[in-house]
């Protein structure tokens, strides 16, 4: 018996921030089991300020990350623009300019 299990796994539900919930909130109201006050004081509101407060971080995401993308392609734009690197490079205590005549391999002035 073949039995492939990586295919029986479920894979978690994509979250979709944007959608609309599928029932509305106010439904609650007309429960007769609850007061309607307390439900639209306790549920319904903080609901609703949690959805606005997601929307509103959602947009502010969205522009963060326009503006990082923005910033990255300025990035690029200058490192590709830069010149060429001159000079030489640097060596630790490489005296042989100043004193002369040393080479790898020999003391100075030639001298092994």
């Amino acid at each position: 018996m073949d039995v492939s299990f990586a295919q029986d796994v479920m894979q978690p539900p994509r979250l979709q921030p944007n959608r609309l919930p599928t029932t509305s909130p106010y439904l609650l109201l007309g429960n007769r089991s609850f007061d309607p006050a307390l439900s639209y004081y306790r549920i319904i509101r903080p609901e609703n300020q949690i959805r606005s407060a997601y929307t509103s971080q959602a947009q502010r995401i969205t522009q963060l990350r326009s503006e990082v993308n923005r910033q990255q392609q300025e990035i690029d734009q200058a490192e590709n623009s830069l010149l060429n690197p001159t000079g030489h490079r640097a060596m630790f205590q490489n005296y042989g300019g100043y004193f002369g005549g040393y080479s790898r391999g020999t003391g100075y002035f030639g001298v092994q």
